[in-house]
């Protein structure tokens, strides 16, 4: 045989069987962690899953209140239809004189007026009651205005949806007005 004829047999190495087991155990621990994320996760999306070992406590029912019903402040009839309103014509309105007298016989103190018959609404005692011209003193008797509070019969200021219909006369001429 010649010195220089090799052997082509490989050697083979021992398999080191300590690398294995770490390698083994190493998969075993992420699998675990894995686990235990897609337990901390469902946990967090469904508290009261059946695995939960600190489910939140259901709270009892102390009382049951009443909901409130928003009621519309203008009752329409069930078959209420809109109409088309005539058009506007201008007129022309006399301005009223500055020598305006306050009418006492238009307002009845203590009237409660019934649902069928109007609004429910009472006047109170010592109302109307004409004060000196406070809103544009510098006009003197060349002004003359209106103004009031309006409450419910539950004594409940009323601040939306109020139409408020003037009448009278002034200088024997007809007012009506309603804003």
């Amino acid at each position: 045989m010649d010195p220089f004829d090799y052997r082509d047999e490989a050697v083979r190495p021992t398999p080191n069987t300590s690398a294995m087991v770490w390698n083994i155990l190493t998969i075993i621990v992420i699998l675990m962690a894995l686990c235990l994320a897609a337990i901390f996760i469902l946990v967090f999306i469904n508290p009261q899953v059946s695995f939960n070992p600190f489910p939140p406590p259901t709270l009892p029912v102390l009382a049951s209140f009443p909901t409130a019903t928003p009621t519309p402040l203008i009752q329409l009839p069930p078959t209420w239809t809109p109409t088309a309103s005539p058009e506007p014509t201008i007129t022309s309105t006399p301005s009223p004189s500055p020598t305006a007298t306050l009418e006492p016989a238009l307002a009845t103190p203590n009237r409660t007026i019934t649902p069928g018959e109007g609004m429910p609404f009472v006047l109170h005692e010592n109302n109307p009651v004409a004060i000196p011209n406070i809103g544009h003193p510098e006009l003197g008797c060349d002004w003359m205005g209106v103004a009031g509070r309006a409450f419910n019969l539950s004594d409940a200021p009323i601040t939306q949806g109020l139409f408020v219909q003037l009448g009278g006369s002034l200088d024997n001429v007809p007012v009506h007005q309603t804003g």
